[in-house]
């Protein structure tokens, strides 16, 4: 079966292995494959979203968003937001912005299309980015 043992080599360290009979192949593996894959990622989503909110939860933010504009986000303590026309923008540029610079924009379209096809959801990103990013933009 898949095991997880802790601190071998060092400290803080995971070891992630799967005990096989002698008599098994490459082949016996691939059935674990799909399972270790799920525990590794999750384990790393979770170390991420524990560094994101090391300054905590802005519930406030999120409190303020609802009553206002009708929907709310987790973001952490450290994002400081504002408005622009129908454009709300969540940016953390801590401690320095030569640094790294997260930003977040949202907005949306009034009333919703159906036939928003790939091409012009990109156009319309490009716009909003042209319009309210100053920094250039890095999409992973």
């Amino acid at each position: 079966g898949i095991h997880q043992v802790y601190d071998v080599w060092s400290r803080g360290q995971t070891i992630t292995l799967i005990l096989m009979d002698q008599e098994w192949d490459r082949a016996d593996l691939l059935p674990y494959l799909p399972r270790v894959n799920e525990l590794l990622d999750g384990q790393f989503r979770k170390y991420a979203q524990n560094r994101m909110y090391m300054s905590g939860i802005d519930s406030a933010l999120a409190d303020t968003l609802s009553l206002r504009a009708g929907f709310s986000m987790m973001l952490p303590m450290v994002y400081r937001w504002q408005t622009r026309d129908s454009v709300y923008i969540f940016r953390n540029d801590n401690p320095d912005p030569s640094e790294l610079i997260r930003q977040i924009g949202l907005t949306w379209i009034t009333p919703a299309s159906d036939d928003l096809g790939q091409d012009r959801v990109v156009a319309w990103r490009n716009e909003m980015a042209e319009a309210h990013y100053t920094e250039p933009q890095l999409v992973v």
